[in-house]
């Protein structure tokens, strides 16, 4: 392992923890706003193998928050783009990328076998299939939601926990507002909790919501 890559975060966990992380595998689902961020943080953070699931391209609205676009791929595959990113930033981390539709038929043959799933979806019909399979292997969800200068954060274990924040005929908005400082803050806050779970540290956010209010400058701790 090139230490000379990690040497600034090996302090806080140590090489056992470091080679834990290069041990484990992570599926996120979406690559779009907070998935971009996450792919980006977990690759050069080093975690070893990293499930990108997205079925969608990069459309022009998409420059202002999504840090995997830009001019050149307008029209690409995110996923596709997120395995290029990671091969120029952490070759050592293996990106697998599935140019996919989340469905109940192939939910859980997708995520079957990783050790936590992140949810950076943008709907709430994908969140409850993902969420209900995972829960169903037995896998942690790091939900991840964002609306305007608002985020939140959570990890969920129980499909009650997710109908909690999203109850039955709860409608998103057809846009959702969203700019990039709170989609890199929201991306962050998951990528920690997907760090704390998988190296079993500090107290993660189970059974806890954890939202930011960025206009205000303020951070609740709600308990669900």
């Amino acid at each position: 392992m090139p230490n000379n890559i990690y040497s600034r975060q090996i302090p806080l966990w140590g090489e056992e923890g470091q080679e834990k992380l290069m041990k484990s595998s992570i599926a996120i689902v979406g690559c779009g706003g907070l998935g971009g961020f996450l792919i980006e943080i977990l690759a050069r953070t080093g975690v070893g193998r990293i499930l990108a699931i997205d079925p969608e391209v990069f459309e022009e609205s998409n420059l202002n928050r999504q840090i995997l676009s830009k001019i050149s791929n307008i029209g690409k595959s995110k996923a596709e783009e997120a395995y290029i990113r990671v091969r120029e930033i952490n070759p050592e981390v293996q990106l697998l990328p599935l140019r996919v539709s989340l469905s109940e038929e192939n939910a859980q043959k997708l995520i079957s076998g990783v050790d936590v799933v992140v949810d950076a979806l943008d709907n709430i019909p994908s969140r409850r299939t993902l969420v209900r399979a995972a829960c169903s292997l037995g896998i942690p969800v790091v939900h991840g939601a964002v609306h305007g200068w608002w985020g939140r954060i959570c990890v969920v274990r129980k499909e009650e926990t997710l109908k909690k924040l999203y109850p039955e005929g709860v409608k998103a908005p057809e846009v959702i507002p969203a700019i990039a400082p709170v989609v890199a803050l929201t991306a962050g806050y998951q990528a920690c909790e997907v760090l704390k779970l998988l190296l079993k540290l500090g107290n993660p956010l189970e059974n806890k919501l954890l939202m930011i209010d960025a206009l205000e400058g303020e951070i609740f701790i709600v308990n669900l």
